[in-house]
């Protein structure tokens, strides 16, 4: 929310390079906070659909669908809100709205033709998705990277690559969790489904800390800690 004023004023400022800083950087920040999000619910989606719904045993299209629609927010998290809410302020509405319509009309046509094809309501989710994923990273991502003055590979290596490494060993810890600890899917055990979504956050969050964080974050936000809390080498 933050984003759209704050880019208005620097464009209005002329503050070219303030306003692609703040681009790089919040489109790292969205990925920062969202590959993990992801990555834990969709290796516990059943048991977060159960908290949700109170269904005892959630069916196989109710996942199915929900792994689609988180799958389809990750990528409209990285590729779409910040960009979108930045330069909606910045004189480039016209040209987002023609996206936009690109986008719903593509969203459209797919999710009628998969849900004529399939007969269910995944055609739907899936017609959602596929416009984001072709929009996103074929058009959005393209045209941030101009706006952002780096190559398509740099942007990507500066906002996604360190948050998506960092949660590689929690995917390997949660899947690892569910094939010893809590193997229903669907249907879950709740202490050892429990167990192992606590074990998979621990490594998630030391993931990031390690891989995604960079030293100077890590020193930046230690030195935030009351100072009791933080390292000698930082008091």
């Amino acid at each position: 929310d933050a984003l759209s004023p704050a880019a208005a004023f620097l464009h209005a400022g002329g503050r070219a390079e303030a306003l692609r800083e703040m681009l790089v950087k919040g489109v790292r920040l969205t990925t920062l906070l969202a590959a993990p999000l992801y990555t834990g619910g969709a290796l516990y989606l059943d048991l977060l659909v159960r908290v949700l719904t109170g269904e005892k045993s959630p069916a196989h299209e109710t996942l199915v669908v929900g792994e689609i629609l988180l799958f389809w927010y990750f990528h409209l998290a990285v590729t779409h809100l910040v960009f979108k809410r930045m330069f909606m302020m910045c004189g480039q509405e016209r040209r987002l709205m023609w996206q936009g319509l690109l986008e719903a009309g593509l969203n459209i046509l797919l999710s009628v033709g998969l849900t004529l094809w399939w007969r269910n309501i995944t055609g739907v989710a899936a017609g959602s998705v596929l416009p984001t994923i072709l929009c996103g990273w074929f058009i959005l991502w393209r045209w941030a990277s101009i706006e952002a003055q780096v190559g398509q590979w740099e942007l990507f290596r500066l906002t996604a690559l360190r948050p998506l490494l960092a949660c590689v060993p929690m995917a390997m810890t949660g899947l690892l969790c569910r094939r010893f600890i809590g193997p229903d899917f669907g249907d879950p055990q709740w202490l050892p489904c429990l167990a192992g979504m606590a074990l998979t956050g621990i490594v998630g969050i030391l993931g990031v800390w390690r891989i995604a964080l960079k030293p100077e974050e890590r020193s930046t936000l230690l030195r935030r800690l009351p100072r009791k809390l933080r390292p000698v080498s930082l008091r």
